[in-house]
Protein backbone atom coordinates (compact mmCIF):
# COMPACT_ATOMS: atom_id res chain seq x y z
CA UNK A 1 0.00 0.00 0.00
CA UNK A 2 3.00 2.49 0.94
CA UNK A 3 4.33 1.97 -2.98
CA UNK A 4 1.15 2.46 -4.41
CA UNK A 5 0.49 5.90 -2.17
CA UNK A 6 4.62 6.95 -3.31
CA UNK A 7 3.78 5.96 -6.95
CA UNK A 8 1.10 8.03 -7.04
CA UNK A 9 2.65 11.21 -5.40
CA UNK A 10 5.67 10.74 -7.73
CA UNK A 11 3.19 10.99 -10.71
CA UNK A 12 1.24 13.82 -9.08
CA UNK A 13 4.50 15.96 -8.75
CA UNK A 14 5.90 14.94 -12.22
CA UNK A 15 2.36 16.14 -13.71
CA UNK A 16 2.52 19.46 -11.50
CA UNK A 17 5.92 20.14 -13.21
CA UNK A 18 4.83 20.03 -16.14
CA UNK A 19 2.25 22.42 -16.14
CA UNK A 20 1.85 24.76 -13.43
CA UNK A 21 5.69 24.99 -12.52
CA UNK A 22 6.66 25.66 -15.71
CA UNK A 23 4.87 29.20 -16.46
CA UNK A 24 6.77 32.11 -16.29
CA UNK A 25 9.72 33.11 -18.38
CA UNK A 26 12.49 30.91 -19.19
CA UNK A 27 16.16 32.28 -20.12
CA UNK A 28 19.55 31.42 -20.61
CA UNK A 29 20.43 34.73 -18.76
CA UNK A 30 17.20 36.41 -16.46
CA UNK A 31 19.08 39.63 -16.83
CA UNK A 32 17.79 39.91 -20.86
CA UNK A 33 15.78 39.26 -23.43
CA UNK A 34 16.59 36.23 -25.04
CA UNK A 35 14.55 33.34 -23.82
CA UNK A 36 10.82 31.73 -23.75
CA UNK A 37 7.90 33.01 -21.45
CA UNK A 38 5.40 30.20 -21.00
CA UNK A 39 1.63 30.82 -19.70
CA UNK A 40 -0.28 27.91 -19.98
CA UNK A 41 -0.46 24.47 -21.72
CA UNK A 42 -0.55 24.29 -25.20
CA UNK A 43 -0.76 27.86 -26.08
CA UNK A 44 1.17 29.68 -28.73
CA UNK A 45 4.51 31.40 -27.65
CA UNK A 46 6.83 34.37 -29.27
CA UNK A 47 10.24 33.52 -29.52
CA UNK A 48 13.03 35.97 -30.83
CA UNK A 49 15.20 33.57 -33.35
CA UNK A 50 17.10 36.55 -34.27
CA UNK A 51 17.49 40.05 -33.06
CA UNK A 52 15.42 42.65 -35.67
CA UNK A 53 15.46 39.96 -38.55
CA UNK A 54 13.22 36.61 -37.12
CA UNK A 55 10.45 36.93 -34.92
CA UNK A 56 7.60 33.39 -34.27
CA UNK A 57 5.18 32.44 -32.94
CA UNK A 58 5.29 28.90 -32.06
CA UNK A 59 2.15 26.24 -30.86
CA UNK A 60 3.65 24.49 -27.27
CA UNK A 61 2.40 20.29 -26.99
CA UNK A 62 3.42 19.66 -22.96
CA UNK A 63 4.69 16.23 -21.87
CA UNK A 64 5.43 15.24 -18.31
CA UNK A 65 9.24 16.06 -19.39
CA UNK A 66 9.34 18.43 -21.89
CA UNK A 67 7.42 21.10 -23.65
CA UNK A 68 7.49 20.74 -27.54
CA UNK A 69 7.52 23.68 -30.22
CA UNK A 70 5.83 23.72 -33.52
CA UNK A 71 5.88 26.70 -36.40
CA UNK A 72 3.19 28.76 -36.40
CA UNK A 73 4.19 31.57 -38.44
CA UNK A 74 6.52 34.28 -38.39
CA UNK A 75 5.52 37.41 -36.26
CA UNK A 76 8.21 39.56 -37.50
CA UNK A 77 11.15 40.03 -40.36
CA UNK A 78 13.98 41.80 -41.17
CA UNK A 79 15.47 41.45 -44.41
CA UNK A 80 17.15 38.39 -43.32
CA UNK A 81 14.02 36.59 -42.36
CA UNK A 82 11.84 37.90 -45.68
CA UNK A 83 14.85 35.68 -47.76
CA UNK A 84 13.25 32.46 -45.98
CA UNK A 85 10.67 30.30 -47.70
CA UNK A 86 8.39 30.31 -44.71
CA UNK A 87 5.51 28.60 -46.67
CA UNK A 88 7.69 25.46 -47.48
CA UNK A 89 8.50 24.74 -43.46
CA UNK A 90 6.66 22.43 -41.69
CA UNK A 91 4.08 23.02 -38.96
CA UNK A 92 3.71 19.47 -37.90
CA UNK A 93 7.75 19.01 -37.14
CA UNK A 94 8.85 20.23 -34.19
CA UNK A 95 11.44 23.48 -34.39
CA UNK A 96 13.05 22.87 -30.38
CA UNK A 97 12.09 21.02 -27.59
CA UNK A 98 12.30 22.58 -23.49
CA UNK A 99 13.58 19.48 -21.37
CA UNK A 100 12.41 19.90 -18.04
CA UNK A 101 14.57 19.67 -14.45
CA UNK A 102 13.94 20.98 -11.21
CA UNK A 103 15.01 24.63 -11.69
CA UNK A 104 16.15 24.59 -14.97
CA UNK A 105 15.34 23.33 -18.44
CA UNK A 106 17.44 22.01 -21.81
CA UNK A 107 16.39 24.05 -24.49
CA UNK A 108 17.34 21.99 -27.93
CA UNK A 109 16.49 24.46 -31.18
CA UNK A 110 16.00 21.83 -34.51
CA UNK A 111 15.61 24.94 -36.70
CA UNK A 112 12.85 25.17 -39.65
CA UNK A 113 11.97 21.86 -41.52
CA UNK A 114 11.52 22.25 -44.97
CA UNK A 115 9.36 20.13 -46.64
CA UNK A 116 10.29 20.51 -50.09
CA UNK A 117 13.91 19.87 -49.62
CA UNK A 118 13.77 17.60 -46.95
CA UNK A 119 16.35 18.89 -44.48
CA UNK A 120 16.46 21.40 -41.24
CA UNK A 121 17.25 24.82 -41.81
CA UNK A 122 18.64 27.75 -39.69
CA UNK A 123 19.78 25.00 -37.59
CA UNK A 124 22.55 27.12 -35.90
CA UNK A 125 21.75 30.41 -36.87
CA UNK A 126 19.11 31.52 -34.13
CA UNK A 127 20.96 33.91 -31.59
CA UNK A 128 19.89 31.71 -28.90
CA UNK A 129 22.35 29.45 -29.86
CA UNK A 130 25.17 31.65 -31.39
CA UNK A 131 25.24 33.69 -27.87
CA UNK A 132 25.40 30.55 -25.74
CA UNK A 133 27.28 27.38 -24.33
CA UNK A 134 25.88 24.10 -25.80
CA UNK A 135 25.40 21.90 -22.96
CA UNK A 136 24.23 18.60 -23.10
CA UNK A 137 22.88 19.10 -26.94
CA UNK A 138 21.26 22.22 -25.84
CA UNK A 139 21.28 25.55 -24.42
CA UNK A 140 20.41 25.69 -20.35
CA UNK A 141 17.66 27.69 -19.04
CA UNK A 142 16.67 28.78 -15.95
CA UNK A 143 12.78 29.49 -14.57
CA UNK A 144 13.41 33.74 -14.21
CA UNK A 145 11.80 34.61 -10.68
CA UNK A 146 10.26 38.29 -11.12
Amino acid sequence: MHKIIFYLLMAISFSSMASSDVTGRWSPSCNDEEGITLTNDNSTVFFIVNHNQIVISMQTKTTKESIDFFLVKPVDLGSGGMKLNWSDFSKKLKIATLKLHEQSANFEWYGFYDEIKKVHSWVNGPDIIINNEIVGGGVVFYKCIK
